[in-house]
């Protein structure tokens, strides 16, 4: 499995299947091995909507201007969905026991910024 640009290299990688990607979205689904995560990212100008489809994530949101973790959530339930908006700097990740598996819609698609020295904050 080649280890996406988005995946945090501390962590296990994840894998990203694109289903569809044209100049309107980009449809991927993840599979989320045990202890894996993304790197601190934004969405560019994309909307970000994620629905869990088994197992469990995370996500970690910071805040744009102070850079500080400000808000932590998890998602366990099959069916449980959430957004990701442009302003967000956010990390998403697999929580609780195995593996888990996202549907992810992006529109337009997906031009992440990277956020590495906030890293930092987060624990391995």
């Amino acid at each position: 499995m080649e280890t996406p640009e988005s995946a945090d290299s501390r962590f296990p990688p994840y894998e990203r299947i694109i289903l569809r990607h044209d100049d309107k979205m980009q449809v991927v689904l993840i599979i989320w091995p045990k202890g894996s995560r993304t790197r601190p990212h934004d969405h560019g100008n994309s909307m970000g909507f994620t629905i869990l489809i088994s197992g469990g994530l995370f996500e970690q949101i910071f805040d744009q201007k102070s850079k500080e973790l400000r808000h932590v959530r998890a998602f366990d339930q099959p069916g449980d969905e959430f957004k990701e908006t442009p302003e967000m700097i956010l990390v998403v990740g697999q929580y609780g026991e195995g593996e888990a598996v996202s549907l992810h819609i992006y529109l337009p698609p997906l031009n992440m910024t990277y956020y590495d020295e906030l890293a930092v904050q987060l624990k391995p």
